[in-house]
């Protein structure tokens, strides 16, 4: 109860910045969503038929999950080393901004794309599983380390020769714990997640 209190207390202190980062989000992901349904139909089926050989795949029970949880965590980590570097730089904010809506807009398309190919039962299916319980635990990842990484950008200018190197590692402190969670979040995409789709589609 204490730290869901502290969570309560941290939004409420950036209420706004994270409400600026849920819009900028949303945005991204309402015109990934449309730009996936005003789709040439050539590339809609082109997508769809990746999506049908992605499943044969899992049919075939031939899937390397070591290698395929290692591609899972590098593609996972790609967000959480990205901001990271951004926030050290001065001029990172709208890159960082642009990055937070691109993210957006890859899951909005990820998910029509899905529903398109597959159909809406199997599609919905196929997102509860996959996609939608990572993200629901990566995307609130996110946002944290967005904030972060403005406010530690905002802050540069301020920081002195001799505190820098501290305050350095501190923000570096908050995006490795982010990056636990993201290979946590991965195992579970690549042992849990899978396990479970395999046996649907098997």
């Amino acid at each position: 109860m204490q730290n869901l209190g502290l969570v309560k207390k941290h939004i409420l202190i950036h209420k706004v910045a994270y409400t600026v980062i849920l819009v900028i989000f949303t945005i991204g992901f309402i015109i990934g969503s449309l730009n996936a349904v005003y789709l040439d139909k050539n590339i809609k089926d082109d997508t769809s038929n990746y999506i049908g050989k992605c499943i044969n795949t899992l049919k075939a029970e031939n899937i390397d999950k070591n290698i395929l949880l290692k591609e899972t965590i590098v593609n996972n980590l790609k967000p959480v080393i990205c901001i990271w570097l951004l926030g050290l730089v001065v001029i990172g904010i709208p890159v960082i901004f642009i990055y937070l809506g691109f993210y957006g807009y890859i899951i909005g398309y990820t998910i029509v794309i899905v529903l398109n190919s597959l159909g809406f039962l199997k599609g919905t299916l196929f997102l509860l599983i996959m996609l939608l319980p990572q993200e629901f635990v990566i995307v609130p990842t996110i946002f944290f380390m967005v904030l972060n990484a403005i406010i530690f950008s905002k802050m540069l200018k301020s920081f002195t020769s001799s505190n820098l190197k501290r305050e350095v590692v501190s923000y570096s402190v908050i995006f490795i714990l982010s990056g636990l969670v993201v290979i946590m979040v991965s195992i579970f995409q690549t042992y849990v997640s899978m396990h479970i789709l395999s046996s649907i589609v098997t």
